[in-house]
């Protein structure tokens, strides 16, 4: 097995923080115990190199004695691997061998609650008024062949207008309609990312991403979260180390998380990209649905006029309606030619009626915003309301926006949870879906698109799921630490 990044002993011991004001005994124990908890909360992604024992003995202080326990403690629980010659790097160990079956929880009444689907119902009136709108004005496409590889004229105006207005001037011959943000992040790989190539991501990230990057045999590098923000150092370590063809971020309501990057980080992630020659997937799905503060400006705006590889991907789908299968990519015209040559060997053109409806959409897009928002801020209240009364021992982290809160539930049993959950009618997703390799066990994602009663219910269900789970289910998390 072979690293795909490193950490320096230095970047490692400030990842440590005080550990030694909160353990001033016990030193072996406390600092493995914090190694361990960086990397199950995947700060501390799988597959990144440690560094070697006398490194960190000599950053940390310590004799290289207890560095080597430490090690040894970590591999013992199967937190970390080595290989003489190669190193030590982080892993996690196998998943417990859980029943899918979960009789304890018998007693507890079902209810079809789907906590798995980030996704709005439409934005009514405006998504009928306009698919009517559309239905009406498609006689004058009728005479034509209704292939338009490159989008519509007129939903491509609309989309660079958008992008236009919010600080990014974009023209319509740098616009490729494509059917939903999901073709777009493919058709990108595709043109971009050859077999067996590395490409970072933020982790967690939208598992949709992690799917597409294994379709087309790559490999994603994850780079953890440090504070609720990017870890921009990391990043760039990363860049410099593991030879990436591409890098996929969220960076506005990034999913699943709900954080949005610093304006303050941005241009530094566009010179990393710059600097390298690196191909950016900026992935602004969720861009219009920040809920906190002023809206971020568009990462892409920060490019130099000579850069050529940002590549933003948006969506109708998460504001209006996931019914209407419309994205788009905005990047420069040469690369709009190659993404359309692409996709000719997949589809030829996205729906005329859906390009029409969605091009109304845009024209309104500041209502559907304002009622969408009002909706979304009353039921994200109403979520962590619920979880606070019924599940106080969980952490919530709501982020700037965005549809989902990722809640981390204090122990590694997300899997079990959400199984069983499912089988009382609860549709639930655990954290391991948005990481690399099986990270996030502590963690679950629950959306906040349901009505506030419906949300309530579900969380009281919940808690008592969680608790029958906790409690006959927590055996076998893996960590048994001794000196």
């Amino acid at each position: 097995m072979s690293s795909d990044r490193r950490i320096p002993a230095d970047a490692l011991h400030r990842q440590l923080g005080q550990w030694r004001q909160r353990n001033p005994g016990n030193v072996g124990n406390g600092v493995a115990e914090q190694i361990r908890q960086l990397i199950v909360d995947g700060r501390l992604p799988p597959r990144v190199r440690l560094p070697a024992e006398r490194d960190l003995a000599r950053e940390m202080g310590l004799s290289r004695t207890t560095v080597a326990g430490i090690y040894s403690r970590l591999r013992a629980a199967g937190y970390v691997e080595s290989r003489q010659g190669a190193g030590t790097w982080t892993g996690l160990p196998p998943s417990a061998q859980r029943s899918r079956e979960a009789p304890w929880l018998a007693g507890i009444a079902a209810s079809t609650i789907d906590f798995s689907q980030a996704a709005l119902a439409a934005c009514e009136p405006f998504v009928s008024t306009a698919i009517a709108t559309a239905s009406d004005e498609l006689f004058h496409y009728l005479p034509g062949h209704g292939y338009h590889t490159y989008g519509l004229p007129v939903l491509r105006d609309a989309v660079a207008r958008r992008f236009t207005e919010r600080g990014l001037p974009t023209t319509s011959d740098e616009i490729l309609v494509t059917n939903g943000a999901q073709q777009a992040i493919n058709l990108v790989l595709e043109t971009l990312v050859s077999s067996s190539a590395r490409v970072i991501v933020d982790h967690p990230t939208y598992p949709g991403a992690l799917d597409a990057i294994r379709r087309h045999r790559a490999r994603a590098v994850p780079i953890g979260f440090g504070d609720s923000v990017w870890d921009i150092e990391a990043l760039a370590d990363s860049v410099r180390h593991a030879s990436p063809q591409l890098m996929y971020l969220v960076p506005d309501c990034h999913s699943p998380t709900g954080y949005s990057m610093p304006p303050v980080d941005r241009p530094q992630v566009v010179e990393i990209s710059e600097r390298s020659a690196l191909p950016v997937i900026i992935d602004e799905t969720l861009s219009e649905l920040v809920l906190d503060g002023e809206d971020p400006p568009p990462l892409a705006s920060f490019a130099s006029a000579r850069h050529s590889t940002l590549v933003t991907i948006g969506s109708g789908s998460k504001l209006f309606w996931g019914g209407l299968r419309v994205g788009w990519v905005r990047a420069p015209r040469d690369v709009i030619g190659q993404l359309a040559a692409t996709r000719a060997a997949f589809d030829m053109a996205s729906p005329v009626v859906d390009q029409l409806a969605v091009a109304h959409l845009l024209a309104q897009v500041d209502e559907v915003r304002h009622v969408r928002h009002a909706w979304l801020l009353n039921t994200r209240e109403a979520l962590i309301s619920a979880i606070a009364r019924h599940v106080p021992g969980w952490k919530v982290e709501a982020g700037q926006g965005g549809l989902s809160l990722w809640i981390d539930i204090g122990a590694p049993l997300a899997e079990p949870l959400s199984a069983g959950a499912a089988q009382l009618g609860i549709h639930l997703t655990p954290g391991s879906r948005f990481g690399v390799d099986g990270s996030f066990e502590s963690y679950i994602r629950i959306p906040f698109t349901l009505d506030p009663h419906v949300i309530d219910q579900g969380i009281v269900r919940l808690a008592e799921i969680w608790r029958a789970v906790r409690d006959q289910g927590g055996a076998g998390s893996g960590w048994r630490p001794s000196i």
